[in-house]
């Protein structure tokens, strides 16, 4: 039996009862996932956050307690091509796509971008008579929009990079968002140039999150971080959801401009120097939400 084999089913064996309460509790069933494609889905997330080698000793239970489970249990049937996950999927999160994509690329070449990773995603590449998704490299531990938003922002990144005569950024390989981590082959070079973004990010984030009001902070806390409904945030502020729905837009809008604007105006970023940070680090966003 093959090294990664073999330590899943040891994973699937330790774990069994969390593994089921979980798969319980995501509703994969409702996407003809299987118990043991779920477990195997677990399995690579813990994987990828601790390492093979460290499984035994990392606190497995509460890391996979706080994944997205249904989000991850989605991207496993679509992985899978099961047509009730895929019908899901483009009900639920096609419009976010495009929204994603206008953000990153403009109006113009929203379509493009949002469409090229289509193919991707559903898995049309095969490999060993199987099909390779881009869903694979989703682990949960971010919502699904924010990883597509990742996968977004470094596609136009690398064609940005491209069209300049620049040599592109690795390829989508691993990471919680594809491509935001080098693979171990990587080019130094560029593996230092990701980290100095990842630093650069954080402390622009920090930065700019630590100058809004506590109104603002926890506006953007109650929506991004605690799961609330834009209804039950209104009513918490005494507000029409229309209204709130306009707050937090217009607070989104500016605390991006702001970071925008540090990167500038701080560390002297061009466009494509502000794109390429944001991709590379897009996910630490939220990270550093929940710090605050």
């Amino acid at each position: 039996m093959a090294l990664a084999s073999k330590g899943l089913q040891q994973f699937r064996d330790r774990y069994r009862d969390v593994v089921d309460r979980l798969y319980a509790r995501a509703g994969a069933s409702q996407w003809d996932v299987t118990a043991d494609a779920f477990a195997e889905a677990l399995y690579r997330s813990a994987c990828h956050r601790f390492g093979q080698s460290d499984l035994e000793f990392a606190p497995i239970e509460s890391y996979l307690d706080s994944l997205r489970l249904e989000e991850l249990a989605l991207a496993v049937g679509c992985a899978a091509g099961h047509e009730k996950a895929w019908q899901t999927f483009v009900a639920r999160y096609r419009p976010r796509l495009y929204a994603a994509a206008r953000s990153i690329a403009g109006e113009q070449e929203a379509r493009d971008l949002a469409g090229s990773i289509y193919g991707e995603l559903y898995g049309l590449k095969e490999e060993g008579g199987q099909r390779r998704s881009l869903f694979q490299y989703y682990y949960g531990r971010s919502s699904l929009p924010t990883w597509l938003s990742a996968v977004l922002a470094q596609r136009h990144v690398d064609a940005l990079r491209a069209s300049s005569r620049l040599e592109p950024l690795d390829s989508l390989e691993k990471g919680e968002a594809p491509a935001l981590e080098p693979a171990a082959s990587g080019n130094p070079e560029s593996i230092l140039t990701r980290r100095r973004y990842v630093a650069i990010l954080t402390r622009v984030v920090r930065a700019a999150l630590g100058e809004l009001s506590p109104n603002e902070r926890l506006r953007l806390t109650q929506y991004y971080l605690d799961g609330l409904t834009l209804a039950q945030a209104a009513a918490m502020f005494g507000e029409h959801e229309s209204t709130a729905s306009r707050k937090l837009e217009r607070l989104r809008q500016s605390l991006r401009a702001r970071i925008e604007q540090k990167l500038r105006d701080e560390y002297r970023l061009d466009d494509l120097g502000l794109r390429e940070c944001l991709a590379v680090g897009i996910e630490n966003w939220t990270a550093e939400l929940k710090e605050i």
